[in-house]
C-alpha cells in the first residue's frame, strides 16, 4: 500500500502490476495513473479516485463500497462480481464494461452511461437512477427491486427475468427491449412507454397503468 501511494505522489504511472487483494480502503488515489493493473478482489471502499487515470484495469470481485466514482472513465473494464454498495456514480462512463453480478445496492447512478455493457445478474436493490441511459446492453436476470427508475431510458436492452418488484417506474422509456415473460403483476407503472418492446407473455395482472 505505502509503495503504491508513494508512486502516485511521485507522479509515476503504475503499469502491469498485480495488486489482487490489496487493501487500499480509504486511500487517496488522486492523480494516480493505472494501466493494465489487476485489482481483483481488492478493497477500494471509500477511496478518493477523483482525477485518477484508469486504463484496461481489472476490478473483478473488488470492493468499491461508498466510493465516489463520479466523472471517472471506466469503459471496457472488468467489474464482474464487484461491490458498489452505496456508491455514487454521476456521469460515470461504463460503456462496454463487464458488470455481471455486480452489487449496486443503495447506490446513486446519475447521468451515467452504460451502452453495450454486460449487466446480467447485477443487483440494484434500492438504487436511485437519475436520468440514466442504458442502450444495447444486456441486463437479463438483474435485480431492480425497490429501485427508483424515474425518467430512465432503456434502448434495445435485454431485460428478461429482471426483478422490478417495488421499483418506481415513472416516465420510463423502454424502447425495443426484450421483456418477454416479465412480471409486472401489481406494480404501479405510470407514463411508461414500451414502444417496440417484446412483451409476449408479460404479466400485468393488477398493475396500475
Amino acid at each position: 500500500r505505502d509503495e503504491i501511494l508513494d508512486l502516485i505522489r511521485r507522479n509515476k504511472t503504475i503499469q502491469g502490476l498485480d495488486l489482487s487483494g490489496i487493501d487500499l480502503a480509504g486511500a487517496d488515489l488522486t492523480g494516480g495513473r493505472f494501466e493494465k493493473v489487476s485489482f481483483r478482489g481488492a478493497d477500494l471502499s471509500g477511496v478518493n479516485i477523483r482525477k485518477t487515470g484508469l486504463r484496461k484495469c481489472d476490478f473483478a470481485g473488488a470492493r468499491l463500497d461508498g466510493t465516489d466514482l463520479s466523472n471517472v472513465d471506466l469503459r471496457k473494464m472488468n467489474f464482474e462480481g464487484a461491490s458498489f454498495r452505496k456508491v455514487r456514480l454521476d456521469r460515470t462512463l461504463f460503456q462496454g464494461a463487464d458488470l455481471r453480478k455486480a452489487d449496486f445496492t443503495d447506490g446513486h447512478l446519475g447521468w451515467s452511461l452504460m451502452q453495450n455493457a454486460q449487466i446480467d445478474g447485477a443487483v440494484f436493490t434500492g438504487a436511485v437512477f437519475e436520468k440514466m441511459v442504458l442502450s444495447h446492453a444486456s441486463m437479463n436476470g438483474a435485480d431492480l427491486s425497490g429501485a427508483d427508475l424515474t425518467k430512465v431510458v432503456f434502448l434495445d436492452t435485454k431485460l428478461e427475468g429482471v426483478r422490478f418488484q417495488g421499483a418506481k417506474l415513472f416516465k420510463v422509456l423502454l424502447s425495443d427491449c426484450k421483456l418477454a415473460g416479465q412480471d409486472f403483476h401489481g406494480m404501479s407503472i405510470q407514463q411508461v412507454n414500451f414502444a417496440g418492446s417484446d412483451l409476449s407473455n408479460a404479466d400485468f395482472g393488477g398493475a396500475n397503468l
